[in-house]
């Protein structure tokens, strides 16, 4: 999505078109509100949500059994910083919840209510949410995409600031997506048109390509995050990150789907954006190859080299909205920038590439909400609802997936051009199952209704969230905040 960089790339939507297209229009259809049966919501959290979960229900369960036979489970390590408010904070609540796991879990009744359902039973304590965000500032310092947020009586704080304690803005440093995703949701909160629970989490919205909970870092309680690294293709191995995901609010979709007539579309693969790089690739291919490619950097390099050869757009129309700052390798010759193009002009391409950023992007939810076929370049990174997608029923992926490797744009383009002459229903087919999930799945109703679900579950893996919360409370009130 490259959180970071991506606030740049969401200009693009709203930049200039190019002179030939100014009399070329999609047609703008608006989707109003989807019908989503429950049962396939709960399949949508299913394989998502609860994917995100389960290493975190499993700890929260053998802190249970822990707790049951009377026995202490092991700290985790402790922050690496003594100066923080974090570190502070964490000190005077880890005296004041020093026996609460030796109570055992909290014993509730089923009830109707789906959010009662989700109620804390679990074994993890909520100061491990201080203990994680005192540890990521020790290793990585970077205020501005990883706070503590608290959402109390439907309204949102950041405990640990330091500022004007009476603020309702986020404290700064602050990223962009930060900003969006608390004043989206507080809006709807101040209209009782959304209701979350009592919750202290650790809010990540970085690109998060160095991996802040990989397995190997025992993050202390579930950071809740826009992107993280599953492995597969690239990456720097190891099992998945055990980041829960939640959906990033700054680039929702409109609400609408854009249409072009298929046998007016241009028939080329088609990307515009910013010339961001994971290094995902680094070292994944034969010297001979490449040794660190850049897909965006390189594609539009091929791109543009078939346009001097003479083949012109054949196969691509890749290019770049700024130029390139380093050396990328592979690239004897670097493409020119060129002018960037909103969300309906990609609708003219039967064809959509979707390239990673500096981690993964968030225009693949945008180039679903068109009647083009996606394709999908393999990566090892991951947004909140990749899960439910697969290859050839909602796109078609390429990277490394012929012996052409980092050149197989070429064959799979061969192959679904073939596949189309064959029997045109079939790229239909797959147009309109990811027109489909788009419409139900990815507009900025389910994004929200996925924050609210995914908190009520989180708080549920927590024996102590509530006492936890109205002692952080009671200290606010005594600094000052208007809570």
């Amino acid at each position: 999505m490259a959180a970071g960089g991506a606030a740049a790339e969401a200009a693009a939507a709203a930049a200039a078109v190019p002179k030939s297209a100014a009399q070329l229009q999609a047609l703008e259809v608006p989707v109003g509100k989807p019908n989503v049966t429950r049962g396939e919501w709960n399949a949508f959290l299913r394989q998502n949500l609860e994917v995100d979960l389960a290493p975190w229900r499993r700890r929260s369960a053998e802190l249970v059994l822990l707790a049951a036979a009377g026995r202490q489970p092991p700290p985790p390590p402790p922050p690496n910083t003594s100066t923080s408010a974090a570190r502070q904070l964490l000190q005077q609540q880890q005296q004041k919840q020093k026996l609460v796991l030796l109570r055992g879990p909290h014993h509730h009744q089923h009830h109707q209510h789906h959010q009662n359902h989700w109620r804390g039973s679990g074994g993890l304590l909520a100061n491990a949410t201080l203990q994680l965000h005192a540890d990521l500032m020790s290793r990585l310092d970077l205020p501005s995409v990883v706070k503590v947020v608290l959402v109390y009586n439907n309204t949102f704080y950041f405990p640990l600031r330091t500022d004007d304690v009476t603020s309702r803005e986020p404290p700064v440093p602050v990223n962009l997506h930060m900003i969006a995703f608390v004043a989206r949701l507080q809006e709807l909160m101040d209209v009782g048109k959304l209701r979350l629970p009592n919750v202290l989490f650790v809010l990540n919205v970085d690109d998060n390509d160095m991996r802040m909970c990989a397995p190997a870092r025992n993050c202390s309680a579930p950071l809740l995050s826009l992107i993280k690294t599953v492995g597969g293709p690239g990456g720097t191995g190891g099992g998945p990150d055990t980041d829960v995901l939640l959906p990033q609010l700054m680039f929702s979709s409109s609400g609408s789907m854009y249409f072009y007539p298929w046998q007016l579309k241009r028939d080329v693969a088609f990307f515009r954006g910013m010339p961001y790089c994971s290094y995902a690739w680094w070292r994944k291919f034969p010297p001979a190859v490449c040794d660190n490619p850049c897909p965006r950097a390189y594609l539009a390099y091929r791109s543009w080299a078939d346009q001097k050869a003479g083949t012109g757009f054949s196969y691509l129309d890749v290019a770049l909205t700024d130029p390139l700052g380093e050396n990328f390798t592979c690239i004897p010759d670097p493409p020119p920038p060129t002018t960037r193009v909103p969300l309906s002009w990609h609708a003219h391409h039967r064809y959509l590439l979707h390239l990673e950023g500096y981690a993964a992007s968030s225009r693949l939810a945008q180039l679903l909400h068109t009647n083009s076929l996606v394709l999908f370049q393999r990566q090892p990174f991951q947004e909140y609802y990749y899960r439910s997608l697969r290859p050839n029923v909602h796109y078609v992926e390429f990277w490394n997936t012929t012996s052409r490797m980092i050149d197989d744009i070429y064959d799979v383009l061969d192959e679904v051009r073939a596949r189309e002459r064959a029997d045109p229903t079939s790229i239909q087919r797959i147009i309109r199952e990811a027109n489909s999930f788009a419409i139900k799945f990815l507009g900025f109703s389910a994004q929200v209704r996925y924050v609210k679900d995914a908190l009520v579950r989180y708080k549920s893996l927590f024996a102590d969230m509530d006492e936890f919360i109205g002692g952080m409370v009671a200290g606010m009130r005594a600094r000052g905040f208007a809570i």
